[in-house]
């Protein structure tokens, strides 16, 4: 093991330091992703003069390879490794795998949209039972998941949550008759939780494409010469 306090181990440690900090700061946020990882940044070396020949030659801080064929996405390679996937627990669903989140609720708001136009104009047949059952197709549309969870959660004792509250809230509503207002207090609570859920996704995307850029080689100055190694061979 090299001997901390020699100077060759206190260049070597800064032209590391150097070097990882060169290479994530000359990427940008567009440039944060997988295939970046696959391209070699270049670095100068501070503080070290080079004679006209090691000038010409090119000092790739980290030498990359392509993973092709294989997916890091999704799972663990250690036990103490951070695992990122859109498709984590969440503690409710939005419909069925590989249907578009949003259908229910627009098909919702339009329902919404066109009872308080009936209610406006004072249709005829938007009277007696059509308007509930009407508003009520609406409220279920959004608010079936939310519901559900509220009724799963009792028995576990976790009743203050926010399914719960929302449930009540909307049921509330319908109860005195403020169907309109049910269904927009639903409506608006559901698509929150999408715009939730796709920021949390979008960020997961862009951590995991921070852990995807490993070097698997670094170029350090020993003695004046620079030499290709390990990085878990580098003190730091």
């Amino acid at each position: 093991m090299p001997d901390p306090a020699s100077p060759n181990t206190n260049e070597e440690l800064n032209t590391a330091k150097q070097v990882q900090l060169e290479n994530v700061g000359a990427l940008s946020r567009d440039q944060l992703t997988p295939a970046a990882a696959t391209e070699a940044q270049g670095h100068d070396v501070p503080g070290h003069d080079h004679a006209p020949a090691e000038d010409a030659h090119d000092h790739a801080g980290h030498a990359h390879h392509e993973h092709k064929g294989h997916d890091h996405a999704g799972h663990s390679h250690d036990p103490g490794e951070l695992s990122l996937t859109d498709d984590d627990e969440h503690d409710h669903d939005h419909g069925p795998a590989g249907a578009n989140p949003y259908l229910l609720p627009g098909l919702s708001l339009a329902l919404l949209l066109v009872g308080l136009a009936l209610d406006y104009y004072k249709v005829g047949f938007f009277t007696g039972y059509v308007r509930p059952v009407w508003y009520g197709l609406a409220f279920v549309l959004v608010g079936w998941n939310v519901v559900k969870a509220a009724v799963l959660s009792i028995p576990s004792g976790n009743i203050f949550n926010e399914f719960l509250l929302m449930s009540i809230a909307t049921i509330g509503a319908f109860a005195i008759g403020e169907y309109p207002e049910g269904v927009a207090v639903m409506l608006f609570y559901t698509v929150g939780e999408l715009f939730q859920d796709a920021a949390v996704n979008r960020a997961k995307r862009s951590i995991r494409a921070l852990l995807e850029i490993q070097a698997t080689e670094v170029t350090v100055v020993r003695a004046g010469q620079s030499l290709v190694i390990d990085p878990k061979a580098v003190l730091v």
